[in-house]
């Protein structure tokens, strides 16, 4: 399927799905640049791309089934791939990592790097640099300073995280609204809120940042650590303080303090955070033609919709029904 180019005068969305790796590639290279694609390990390929190209600023929510995507020139910009759903693995310097719900990957401009995904959906973002070191001048009051451009993870359960995946989100539905709604304002508006949302949450991933959050001791941030494992690792149902307190080896009144002086939530209520969260992604990722909200939230453990959909429009400022259309 030739790719299908929407035009307004202030996005250019183009899409197309594919079980050809040549294609995709070709499709994505407006995206990141020059790549190779290629089945998985022997596998049967398929990619869905949907792009979305603003000035300064690129946006792609790509679905993939057994992908190997190699980009030896990397881009231009800061590039962002946020997992929905499923995960992937990113091989940059030499070294190799998982990503998944809890957090995105981040890759400094002209850096080779490799995707490998079964099966999943992300969000990619590139911001060019040039937007980035304004934006940073205005946060910092500072022409001198600019964003510092290297590889790092960026956290998707930091309040700044989770805020920078629903201005994403937010942008990328912006942008699919009729170009009479979107032109003068509200795209240039949402470009901003994504990009300076961004530096806010990738300056957590500080050295300087962990000094102002580090747990009281050691062994306490090893038991923090273990505990927000298992929270990702079990973040489609509830989770009780007995399992995090065995998990962490630490008692509730430590556990609970510990949370609350990293992240301002006890564990409880940190662990039903990430699970709207997850949540949140999984009804991005979704065709609303193939899902439900109620299919949705009961394969995350929300059996309660009425209260589930007062919480999750709390959260993120509109229904699950919402969240699913966009």
């Amino acid at each position: 399927m030739m790719p299908e180019l929407k035009t307004s005068a202030a996005a250019q969305i183009s899409s197309a799905c594919t079980s050809d790796p040549d294609e995709f590639a070709n499709m994505v290279e407006a995206l990141n640049g020059p790549c190779k694609v290629r089945p998985r390990r022997r596998s049967r390929f398929r990619g869905d791309a949907e792009i979305c190209r603003l000035d300064g600023l690129s946006l792609a929510r790509i679905r993939m089934s057994n992908l190997e995507y190699m980009n030896p020139a990397g881009t231009n910009d800061i590039s962002t791939a946020i997992p929905l759903t499923s995960r992937f693995e990113a091989t940059d310097g030499g070294e190799t990592r998982c990503f998944s719900g809890g957090h995105a990957h981040v890759l400094e401009p002209n850096r080779a790097v490799k995707y490998a995904s079964d099966d999943g959906t992300a969000f990619v973002v590139n911001i060019g640099l040039r937007d980035l070191t304004e934006a940073s001048s205005k946060l910092s009051h500072s022409r001198e300073r600019g964003p510092r451009a290297r590889t790092m993870d960026l956290s998707l359960m930091t309040s700044r995280g989770a805020q920078f995946l629903r201005n994403v989100a937010s942008l990328w539905a912006a942008a699919h609204e009729s170009a009479a709604a979107s032109e003068s304002i509200v795209l240039p508006e949402k470009q901003a809120e994504v990009v300076e949302s961004f530096l806010l949450a990738t300056s957590l991933s500080d050295s300087a940042a962990d000094a102002d959050i580090s747990p009281p001791s050691r062994m306490t941030a090893t038991g923090l650590t273990r505990a927000e494992e298992w929270i990702c690792a079990n973040v489609c149902r509830p989770i009780t303080r007995t399992e995090l307190c065995e998990v962490a080896d630490l008692n509730v009144r430590t556990l609970t303090r510990a949370f609350e002086h990293r992240y301002g939530l006890g564990p409880i209520a940190f662990a039903r955070a990430r699970r709207l969260e997850a949540t949140y992604r999984a009804l991005l990722a979704a065709e609303p033609d193939e899902t439900s909200v109620t299919d949705t939230a009961f394969n995350h453990g929300f059996t309660h919709l009425g209260r589930f959909s007062s919480e999750y429009r709390r959260a993120f400022g509109e229904l699950p029904s919402a969240t699913l259309r966009n």
